[in-house]
């Protein structure tokens, strides 16, 4: 779960601000065409297989199967990989971590 916790945050900061426009390299674009992005999720998997995520890996596998066979409306693969309450939840979880970390660190 601690990994799930760092790898879904960091991917919804590099999609968020990108969708609502503010940075110029628009990320969520990437979802929609080209081999970039699966290419690139394919690699983040294997390192987390390597890792031993294993849970993480198989969250990703699914959600490139859902995408590939258009499971949703949607045809953009970002929007198969991350949900906004998700990344809202991991993104909570990280900061409990962090603080639970300091807080023994401090005893």
């Amino acid at each position: 779960m601690n990994k799930l916790c760092i790898v879904i945050p960091l991917m919804g900061i590099a999609l968020y601000p990108a969708a609502l426009g503010l940075i110029p390299i628009d990320t969520y674009e990437w979802g929609f065409h080209g081999i970039g992005l699966p290419i690139t999720l394919l690699l983040i998997m294997l390192l987390l297989l390597l890792t031993r995520a294993t849970l993480l890996a198989g969250l990703m596998v699914t959600a490139a199967l859902l995408a590939s066979i258009n499971a949703m409306e949607s045809n953009n693969i970002w929007d198969y990989i991350i949900d906004p309450l998700l990344f809202i939840y991991t993104g909570f979880q990280l900061l409990k971590l962090t603080y639970n970390q300091q807080k023994r660190l401090n005893q």
